[in-house]
């Protein structure tokens, strides 16, 4: 289907439009309008010297990228002195001669004169630093990428560009400043500075009123910089738009001009703070006042040095919000009522050192608090001691995965209805407890289950809980002993694979009723000496046994009843089956 596809496309394209691939020519280069090819390092210099006559007559010029992270190109000197005729005087005496197209009358041909039609350049996969002022010529430019390019600034001459409707500058490392009469791109619809180091928007910012995708607004101290009040001129916004630098809004009142409430097209919005450069109250006001309407479906705040989340957060009038990330919002101490957002899927809490407890406010009002939530992350909350249930039994109904991570401090059990969930880790939660006393039936759908140095009371871990586990491992569980199904009756026929790491204690690790396991590793249980009276699961494909000292000798591992074993290793020597 795809070839078909491309054949029709070609078939449409007809001779107006051409790739450049290795020594071929279109049949009549006179008719190319559009312009396409895969740069690379050992291009020959003549590449483009049959399209020489019809250039003037060129709409696009479109270098692809071979791959996302291939290497930049250097710049041919046919290309660089086609597209920036005059710009390279300094070049020394070597490179004259080698530019293949320097005439006899010292006039260099040029691919786009400035009477140029182009509409569309790229320069992504070339290695360029700097534009020359050359580049005011074309001024029907409609579309300009530079993205990936280690440009360091942008000539003045590109604000002549009246025009361009797209501009291009993503992953540009280098770049750290848009040219200071950027206002007078009224067309311009799209700018893309992403992964840039830009440092503040050029003034009066807020005149490129036709802009719809924005990626970056930076906030700096500058006074000759926007501020972002600016921000307001910019009804048209859409898609995500990311805020940094908010440490530098000086004037509370700032925030709210911006009119982010406004902006319906707003899929996304990022907020962030510098680390370390908090005023908290201060803080809390501008989040305040950067209030968005109430159909965003995405949220992120980081760095917020605030000491509370504004109120709207939780408001139940975000009816379309799906995700939500609260990163390094290190001196709050409580959480908005997030269960109220009716459709939020994903809640990411990372790095909020100072919450000690979450409970009643965290669930809101709603019967069914998190309704729709999926995903659930919490990392690295230092004080975090105690996390209370929801008062009715309808908390979190679609959750699936589940990750409590580096919260040392957090003792008792997780919430004991989760009727969904597929996926739980527990990682570095020494105090928190795994099975609930009412539990039973707490993980009927889980398949995937990660415990590492956590839960220091797990002495037993007993498999009948889990009847649809496909994976577990179990690292740094201290104090854990034993590992096995307690009903004699009971088979996991669904557990594929299973890790045992740095349980010093643990003694016995029976595989009766494991039919299905197939891949098994146990390593760093020193005290493991007895696989119980069923043996090691006989449907093993593979297993690995790694410092563990105190195992029974190999004649009794019942290698012999492993119909499917293809290797198995020990101690670092691998061993094939025939």
């Amino acid at each position: 289907m795809h070839d078909l596809l491309n054949d029709l496309a070609q078939q449409i394209a007809g001779e107006f439009t051409f790739k450049l691939e290795d020594e071929s020519l279109p049949l009549n280069p006179e008719r190319v309008r559009h312009l396409s090819c895969i740069p690379n390092r050992d291009e020959a210099p003549d590449k483009f010297e049959a399209f020489y006559e019809v250039f003037n007559r060129l709409r696009t010029f479109l270098p692809l990228r071979s791959s996302p992270n291939s290497s930049r190109v250097p710049l041919t000197p046919i290309i660089s002195n086609s597209l920036f005729p005059g710009s390279d005087d300094k070049r020394n005496s070597d490179d004259r001669r080698r530019n293949l197209l320097t005439e006899t009358d010292d006039r260099k041909k040029t691919l786009f004169p400035e009477s140029s039609r182009l509409r569309v350049l790229s320069l992504s996969p070339y290695h360029i630093t700097n534009l020359p002022e050359s580049i005011g010529n074309l001024k029907h430019l409609r579309y300009l990428d530079l993205s990936h390019t280690e440009i360091r600034s942008l000539h003045d001459r590109v604000c002549s560009l009246y025009n361009l409707e797209t501009l291009k500058l993503s992953s540009c490392f280098q770049l750290t400043q848009l040219p200071q009469d950027m206002r007078n791109l009224t067309k311009l619809e799209h700018l893309d500075i992403k992964g840039s180091k830009v440092k503040e928007m050029p003034p009066q910012f807020g005149n490129l009123r036709s802009l719809q995708s924005l990626t970056t607004f930076v906030v700096s101290t500058n006074t000759s910089a926007s501020r972002i009040s600016e921000l307001k001129k910019l009804s048209l916004l859409r898609g995500t738009l990311s805020i940094e630098g908010l440490q530098n809004v000086f004037q509370t009142a700032d925030a709210s001009v911006a009119n982010l409430e406004g902006k319906k097209y707003l899929d996304e919005l990022i907020f962030q703070w510098a680390p370390g450069t908090h005023l908290a109250h201060y803080e809390t006001e501008v989040l305040d006042k950067l209030r968005p309407h109430e159909y965003l479906k995405k949220l992120r705040i980081r760095h917020f040095g605030g000491s509370k989340l504004p109120d709207w957060l939780g408001d139940a009038i975000f009816s379309q919000m799906v995700s939500l990330h609260l990163v390094d919002c290190e001196n709050c101490s409580s959480l908005p009522p997030l269960g109220q957002l009716p459709c939020l899927q994903e809640l990411y809490i990372v790095r909020m050192r100072r919450l000690r407890c979450v409970g009643s406010e965290f669930y809101g009002s709603n019967l069914k608090p998190f309704r729709s939530l999926e995903i659930l992350q919490f990392e690295t909350m230092p004080y975090w001691q105690e996390w209370l249930p929801s008062s009715n039994e309808g908390g979190f109904p679609s959750l699936q995965e589940l990750t409590v991570y580096n919260c040392s401090k957090l003792a008792g059990n997780l919430p004991n209805h989760l009727p969904s969930l597929v996926k739980l880790h527990i990682i570095e939660c020494r105090k928190l407890k795994f099975f609930h006393p009412n539990g039973r039936n707490q993980y009927s759908k889980l398949e995937h289950l990660h415990i590492r140095s956590s839960c220091c009371d797990l002495e037993t871990f007993s498999l009948d809980c889990f009847t649809r586990l496909v994976k577990l491992k179990l690292q740094g569980c201290i104090f854990l002993r034993s590992i096995e199904l307690q009903s004699e009756h009971e088979h996991l026929t669904f557990l594929r694979k299973l890790k045992i790491e740095d349980c010093p204690i643990l003694e016995i690790f029976s595989g009766r009723g494991l039919l299905s396991l197939q891949k098994l590793k146990i390593s760093g249980c020193s005290n493991l000496s007895s696989f119980g009276e069923a043996g090691l699961p006989t449907n093993l494909q593979s297993f690995c046994f790694e410092q563990c000292r105190r195992l029974p000798p190999r004649d009794a591992w019942g290698l012999q009843n492993m119909a499917s074993l293809i290797f198995f290793e020990f101690d670092g020597v691998k061993y094939h089956e025939e």
